[in-house]
């Protein structure tokens, strides 16, 4: 049986952007509902012709856990890419307050990780911000890219037919 995959304590870990990505990449894991590291390699071969990069099952397995950061951009977004495929997340929603996408989100901590040696400060710039992940599945990506659609349709329907005649007060 295999072993559990958990985030080290801070003890281990301590807070910081390497803490951050990596939390940020576990709570990905965790939506996908802990994948084996068998079952997330096999991902790779599946999703293998939208990835630019692959990681072997023990760099999975130590990003997942805290213990590297990637030094290529296409190692952790194949992981990323392949949690994703298995949660059934939309990388590319833009779902937090500045107005990213998830994987530009992860990106960027991906960087200031990368960047940011352990147990040195943040760095004053706007990685400062911090934001939960709120994951958007491609189904609610669709269901509000409908949404908002209609509401638009709706907006051009009343400015054409509505907004000519009264306002200008022309009489009915």
């Amino acid at each position: 049986m295999a072993a559990v995959l958990r985030v080290p304590g801070e003890d281990e870990l301590p807070q910081g952007p390497r803490r951050r990505f990596a939390l940020d990449v576990y709570d990905l894991y965790k939506k996908a509902r802990r994948p084996t590291l068998d079952a997330i390699v096999a991902t790779f071969a599946e999703i293998q012709e939208d990835l630019r990069g692959t990681a072997s099952k023990e760099t999975a397995r130590r990003i997942l856990v805290g213990k590297t950061v990637p030094r290529r951009w296409e190692t952790a977004e194949a992981l990323i890419e392949a949690l994703a495929h298995l949660a059934e997340v939309d990388l590319d929603w833009r779902d937090d307050p500045e107005g990213q996408t998830s994987r530009e989100r992860l990106q960027d901590r991906w960087d200031w990780a990368l960047e940011t040696l352990p147990n040195h400060e943040e760095p004053s710039s706007n990685y400062n911000h911090w934001y939960a992940p709120t994951w958007t599945t491609k189904a609610e990506a669709k269901a509000r890219a409908a949404e908002r659609a209609e509401q638009e349709a709706q907006e051009r329907y009343r400015r054409a037919n509505f907004s000519s005649g009264w306002e200008s007060g022309a009489p009915f």
